[in-house]
């Protein structure tokens, strides 16, 4: 059996006028953009003062900076921060979240 393409009982109608374009919406607020302006050079600075992974018996350099109690309201608050390498931030997030917490690197 063959089929046939289905087939509208009136035509579509084209628009006359041509399409008006949209405004993009700005990726992030002005706000946002201020934070992340900030918490960029608080992160320079926290790591260039602490080099060294802050994870017990790791002696690598750090690279990344955890956020001890989240990222939400305590995004810009140093005392949350700690100097770790990437290796130990895979594992503190993805690895044994029991012994991560143990630790006190989870909150």
């Amino acid at each position: 059996m063959k089929r046939s393409p289905l087939k509208r009982k009136t035509p579509l109608k084209r628009s006359q006028k041509p399409m008006e374009l949209k405004s993009r919406l700005k990726p992030m607020s002005k706000k946002r953009e201020k934070e992340i302006k900030e918490y960029s050079v608080l992160r320079k600075d926290f790591l260039s003062q602490n080099q060294c992974c802050q994870v017990e018996s790791c002696e690598r350099t750090s690279t990344d900076v955890h956020h001890v109690k989240g990222r939400g309201k305590y995004y810009l608050d140093i005392s949350t921060f700690m100097a770790v390498c990437r290796p130990c931030h895979d594992k503190i997030h993805f690895g044994d979240s029991k012994w991560a917490r143990e630790k006190g690197y989870l909150a």
